[in-house]
């Protein structure tokens, strides 16, 4: 309903402003040579916005990796899982209440959308998803052009808007829409529209002053009330927290795409002054300068190709391309943060015993005895 609504505010502010105040107004009060540079700046802070909007709207917020949930199946109970509570639990493994399945440190259930989202914002009923890990970055840019669309539109309209409530209400001669041709309806069209870009500009930039400070600090609205310790999440400095969001600096941080150079994978979150979050730097540059699949994808190779993933911290690199790698050391990054332990020989075997009981093995070794035996009698 509130997305519908939002799609009908976008294109009537559209209409209005390329229509009836560029194409009528503007040149009927004689300031018609301003006409393309108004229509090309405003529509691009338009199209900004409105790009931004569909990005948030149809872009998967952070839903818990299908790898997240193969990692902690691998260890068995090895990696601890703590019960949610609502403070700041850095580096541990949380047990959701509703899903009852586990989830890397900060992420949180939404009530709305009925599933855990990787670093958890809050649920947006305006664009009608949650604002998480993957579509943080489109949420601030839809507030930021969307104010900057909206406080355009309104400095370029002031003394049109101004003039044509007067000849309305009577205060000027109302003979003058009749001599600049303009009708009443598109007086009140027009007038209308600055209403509602007034009450846009002043609500996004609420949204601006409310959600921007939380970015610079690396933190989330479920956070921000959180009064058990300091932000541990804190890297110490305005632009390395916004890199957390936007990725490197670069030209993508001011469109609406996914960060080229993202500075985590929304499970392992770097902390100030730790070599771990370097090493997880590293290993996203390597993974991604060798065109490996997405993080959100099980581990490169399955289970069966990393028999050395539980318990050792060695693997066969001839046998693993530099991605393949890649996934490995991030999944040790993964231990060290979430506290796996090292698997003994006998958490190793008891996964087996149930299929060593099974009747199709048993009948099987017992033929193997019975042709040792023959074989020996020959």
């Amino acid at each position: 309903m509130t997305m519908g609504f939002s799609v009908m505010v976008y294109v009537y502010e559209s209409f209005t402003y390329n229509v009836i105040f560029v194409g009528h107004i503007l040149p009927a009060f004689g300031r018609g040579a301003l006409t393309m540079p108004f229509l090309v700046l405003f529509n691009t802070f338009w199209c900004l916005a409105f790009w931004s909007h569909l990005q948030a709207h149809l872009a998967d917020p952070g839903t818990v990796p299908k790898r997240w949930e193969e990692f902690v199946h691998s260890f068995r109970g090895a990696i601890p899982i703590a019960p949610s509570r609502p403070e700041f639990q850095p580096g541990k493994a949380t047990l959701c209440k509703r899903c009852q399945r586990s989830r890397p440190e900060r992420a949180h259930h939404c009530q709305f959308c009925g599933f855990c989202v990787l670093r958890y914002d809050h649920h947006c009923p305006w664009i009608n998803n949650c604002v998480g890990y993957r579509n943080h970055k489109f949420f601030l840019l839809l507030v930021f052009y969307g104010c900057l669309a909206s406080f355009f539109a309104l400095a370029t309209c002031i003394p049109e808007l101004l003039s044509c409530a007067c000849m309305l209400l009577g205060i000027e001669d109302r003979s003058s829409l009749d001599a600049k041709n303009l009708a009443t309806s598109t007086v009140v069209a027009f007038l209308t529209f600055g209403a509602i870009a007034l009450f846009l500009s002043i609500l996004l930039t609420l949204l601006l002053i409310t959600y921007v400070p939380f970015a610079t600090q690396n933190l989330t609205t479920v956070e921000e009330t959180y009064t058990n310790m300091t932000n541990p999440f804190d890297l110490g400095a305005t632009m390395a927290n916004l890199e957390q969001i936007f990725g490197l600096p670069g030209p993508d941080w001011l469109l609406p795409v996914q960060p080229l150079r993202p500075q985590t994978d929304g499970v392992f979150f770097p902390r100030a002054g730790e070599r771990l979050g370097s090493g997880l730097l590293n290993l996203l540059d390597n993974r991604r300068s060798n065109s490996a699949e997405n993080l959100e994808e099980p581990l490169a190779g399955g289970s069966a190709s990393r028999s050395n993933s539980r318990g050792s911290t060695s693997y066969n690199g001839a046998s693993l391309d530099s991605a393949e790698r890649a996934d490995q050391e991030i999944e040790q990054l993964w231990r060290l943060r979430y506290h796996a332990k090292p698997q003994t020989t006998s958490q190793q075997v008891k996964p087996l015993k149930p299929q060593l009981e099974g009747g199709h093995l048993k009948s099987r070794w017992s033929t193997c005895c019975t042709r040792s035996t023959n074989a020996q009698g020959e």
